[in-house]
């Protein structure tokens, strides 16, 4: 079985967040529009979850994701839709 190798796991965060909530996994997944499988890999740290389910049970949880790196600063102006940056180039070609 594979694993994301992340630090903290996702896996613990999605459960202490849908605890908190006092969510079932069912219930939370009929909230993220997903099945009860994706949230029982999810919090078993299965990476046979795609982006768009785990953005949408964290998007759920009221969890956000931040990125962070070296380059962040570049890449953030030229990302966002609607700024400056990427209206002037035309949106995205």
């Amino acid at each position: 079985m594979n694993r994301l190798t992340l630090d903290p796991p996702l896996g613990s965060l999605v459960r202490f967040h849908r605890k908190r909530a006092r969510l079932s996994q069912v219930e939370l997944s009929m909230m993220a529009g997903v099945s009860r499988k994706v949230v029982q890999d999810l919090e078993a740290g299965r990476d046979a979850v795609s982006w768009r389910h785990v953005l949408g049970v964290l998007e759920v949880l009221n969890v956000r994701l931040r990125p962070e790196g070296p380059l962040i600063g570049e890449w953030m102006p030229h990302t966002a839709p609607g700024t400056p940056d990427e209206e002037a180039r035309g949106g995205d070609r």
